[in-house]
């Protein structure tokens, strides 16, 4: 179990083991918190992206890193062939997306000291980010890994939200157990 003297929210401890191997056929999963604040902006007397950055400890494993949230909106989802494969879409799920604009507007993922530009499109019937592709092949994105987005920044020409990405290896403990990775050859943990 990952430890840390900070206190890290449950949606953060991933599996600390590596194998590459992914369970297939998980159900796509999407999380809502705190969407009463989304229009809320890190310049309304808050700490600047900066402060909270050098403040919060940064947990490493395996070349992985996390950090507490900062509290701010975010959601989860875990990702499904939608996602990485072909079509590269991510919905925004329907209650977060509610607080966003009902526009399109530049957006901004941050992940590792790097930044991907894409559009919010909030006035389709079904609110998305495009030019999702390049940020999911950059960081090597499978099925089963899960994304937190945690919106940092709100307004109504510019957004930006901070990536944690967890990993859904299989821990390599119960590799030898493996018999497989569907319905028909599920795998068995005693």
């Amino acid at each position: 179990m990952l430890r840390s003297s900070a206190a890290v929210p449950a949606a953060v401890h991933p599996s600390s083991h590596r194998t590459g191997r992914k369970i297939e056929g998980k159900r796509a999963g999407v999380i809502n918190r705190n969407p009463q604040s989304a229009h809320q902006s890190v310049d309304e007397g808050k700490p600047q992206m900066g402060d909270l950055l050098t403040s919060n400890p940064v947990i490493e494993l395996e070349g992985d890193e996390f950090w507490p949230l900062y509290g701010k909106p975010f959601f989860d989802v875990v990702l499904t062939k939608t996602n990485i494969e072909r079509l590269y879409q991510l919905v925004v799920p329907g209650r977060f997306s509610a607080t966003l604009p009902s526009c399109s507007i530049p957006t901004v993922l941050t992940f590792r000291g790097k930044n991907w530009e894409m559009i919010y499109h909030g006035s389709s019937s079904h609110k998305r980010l495009d030019n999702w592709k390049a940020f999911a092949i950059d960081n090597n994105l499978k099925v089963g890994d899960s994304c937190v987005f945690e919106q940092l920044e709100c307004s109504s020409t510019r957004l930006v939200f901070r990536v944690q990405i967890l990993r859904g290896d299989i821990p390599f403990e119960f590799l030898d157990k493996l018999d497989g990775d569907n319905v028909d050859a599920p795998i068995v943990l005693e």
